[in-house]
């Protein structure tokens, strides 16, 4: 890979048909021949974190900020 695109935003095109990244922007968090790693920064869900964190955790949740929809993920997973 000659150019990494971490700390980039990605703006989708508004031909791009993909329902994935329709109207999407995207902040590159990683990028590299490993793979690449970003954020949705404009596509809200109407869940918080919070909401989602009582049912996966039992203490207090560090945050009740949006979460946001995201793009496919193929051949990994991601824990946090």
């Amino acid at each position: 890979m000659t150019t990494s695109l971490r700390g980039h935003l990605l703006v989708a095109s508004p031909k791009l048909s993909d329902v994935n990244f329709f109207r999407t922007v995207i902040l590159m968090l990683q990028h590299d021949d490993d793979g690449a790693v970003g954020l949705v920064l404009n596509r809200p869900t109407p869940s918080t974190l919070g909401e989602i964190w009582k049912v996966i955790e039992e203490g207090p949740c560090p945050s009740d900020s949006p979460l946001y929809w995201g793009g496919p993920v193929s051949n990994s997973l991601i824990g946090i």
